[in-house]
């Protein structure tokens, strides 16, 4: 594996557009509750790509904070996975 390129593990969550479990399931979302959802993926430090030019160096600092899109696999709270082709 290119030492450029890590695992990366990412958590997130759906429902979360009120305080009260109540309105959420009621008057908000019906069919939906909350949940977790834990991601893995790849992701690129294109900073430590090798290189001698000084713009590439400065190119690779700059996008290095942006997300590169790389296939995924979610695994959520209601017992559900999925895997995602592209996905940031």
């Amino acid at each position: 594996m290119p030492n450029w390129l890590n695992l990366a593990f990412g958590y997130g969550a759906e429902g979360m557009i009120t305080g009260n479990e109540e309105l959420v399931n009621t008057v908000f979302l019906p069919e939906s509750k909350r949940f977790r959802q834990f991601y893995f993926s790849f992701d690129a430090d294109l900073t430590k790509i090798e290189t001698k030019s000084p713009l590439l160096k400065t190119f690779f600092s700059i996008f290095n904070t942006i997300k590169i899109p790389a296939p995924t696999f979610e695994i959520n709270g209601k017992g559900k996975s999925k895997f995602y082709y592209l996905y940031f």
